[in-house]
């Protein structure tokens, strides 16, 4: 339960797990990315990163439907209606299996597509990303899955299982990709089948728990209407938002491109390393959501403002620790993708300075975290369309003035705006809503 004890103790004791759980998750694609940079070539490492921003797009999207059953779950846990625990968790249940079920199939026979016309992958580089995307698609379903039994999970304030069963499939992952590469050199789509494998053992192991360690999950699985409704209600606007976010990525993704080969790879690997950065943050985030419908389920509204201002004071301390470290060993992180030239040097500045402008984003989350728990996740469509429209027109205003650097650049200039836009929204709007 997160309705008791201090606040920062219980949003960091809920967050630490599900911190680790993410970075495990993030260590398919980014071992992926390393082994095929280090044993196969630079173009590999090219090709697996130009998909980064498809495939985040579609684990965004199971993370978003996942969070909206995660808020009915986490209010009916919090004024202990059983009830509504049981119908949150089994329809979002059904709805993600058949949303990734479709989600499969769209992007399988939309890879080539979105590759060539989307994003423009360089020629050098497009054979290799299709047959990464082909293959990786397959896994979706079971991403979706695995999405689905976190998310249950983690309403009713069990962040560690999800940690446990990562360590598992990461481990699988990563033995796999170096068996895959380095013994059978099957090449690069054999780091994409290893990743597959690894969801597929994800969602099994996490079912298993789920309906053995809380028998209220244990099939048969209820789908109710009025309860689909409710889930939508948050998870299509945190669905929009994904949309947002990562079509802004990969129009992003599109102009770092038009500077060739090495700029994509440098671009790949910087953002790929800022969502490391972004992690326990948004693990905060994540936190504060469940934190926040918890409350809100039990009334204890003063509790919410208070978890939000140990949120904010969290995030800028863990921002400012890991942003100052990595910024001190930036060239040396890396080097581990095996980056060499102009690569090397545009990655490292790009990362630099992700590593200072990480403050600005650990400012303004929490309040993100709480509007998701209070089933308000349309704010956070609105704060990604400014950031999107900010992100898109500063690339574009500053690439003939500052050249291949406008790719960076863009993303403090444009979290500057949105700070002051959730600072005047929470003044004047939230902070009413939560003075009852």
């Amino acid at each position: 339960m997160l309705t008791t004890n201090t606040p920062w103790k219980s949003i960091i004791k809920f967050a630490l797990p599900l911190m680790l759980a993410n970075i495990l998750q993030q260590l398919y694609n980014t071992a992926d990315t390393i082994i095929v940079g280090n044993f196969i070539s630079q173009n590999a490492l090219a090709a697996v990163g130009s998909c980064m921003y498809i495939t985040s797009l579609y684990t965004a999207i199971s993370i978003a439907i996942g969070l909206g059953a995660g808020v009915i779950v986490a209010q009916g846990f919090g004024a202990d209606n059983n009830k509504k625990v049981k119908n949150g968790a089994g329809t979002g249940f059904l709805m993600l299996l058949c949303l990734g079920l479709l989600i499969s199939v769209f992007s399988f026979l939309s890879g080539e597509f979105v590759l060539k016309k989307i994003i423009s992958v360089p020629n050098e580089i497009f054979n290799s990303a299709l047959v990464y995307i082909k293959i990786y698609s397959l896994g979706l379903f079971f991403q979706f899955g695995y999405n689905a039994f976190a998310s249950i999970l983690r309403a009713v304030g069990n962040s560690k299982s999800s940690l446990y069963f990562l360590i598992i499939t990461a481990v699988i992952n990563v033995l796999l990709d170096l068996i895959f590469v380095i013994v059978f050199k099957l090449g690069i789509g054999s780091v994409a089948i290893a990743t597959c494998i690894s969801q597929l053992t994800a969602m099994v192991i996490s079912y298993i728990y789920m309906i053995k360690k809380y028998p209220i999950f244990k099939p048969k699985w209820n789908y109710n209407k009025i309860t689909a409704a409710e889930i939508l209600q948050t998870g299509i606007p945190l669905t929009i938002q994904a949309l947002i976010v990562n079509c802004g990525f990969m129009i992003m993704q599109k102009i770092a491109n038009s500077f060739g080969a090495e700029v994509t790879a440098s671009y790949s690997v910087a953002c790929r390393l800022e969502i490391y950065l972004l992690i326990p943050i948004i693990s905060i985030l994540h936190s504060m959501s469940t934190f926040a419908g918890q409350n809100y389920g039990a009334e204890n509204f003063a509790r919410i403002r208070s978890g939000m201002k140990h949120a904010i004071c969290l995030n800028l301390v863990i921002a400012s620790l890991f942003g100052g470290l990595c910024f001190l060993f930036a060239e040396q992180i890396i080097s581990l993708f095996a980056l060499k030239g102009l690569a090397f040097k545009y990655a490292v500045a790009n990362f630099k300075l992700t590593c200072v402008d990480l403050l600005l984003y650990a400012a303004y989350s929490p309040v993100n975290g709480i509007c998701i728990g209070l089933g308000k996740s349309y704010v956070l469509s609105i704060i990604s369309f400014v950031e999107l429209l900010g992100r898109i027109g500063f690339a574009l205003a500053l690439s003939n003035i500052i050249g291949v650097a406008c790719v960076w650049w863009s993303e403090p200039l444009a979290w500057s705006i949105v700070v002051f836009g959730v600072c005047l929204y929470y003044k004047y709007i939230l902070k009413k809503e939560l003075i009852k």
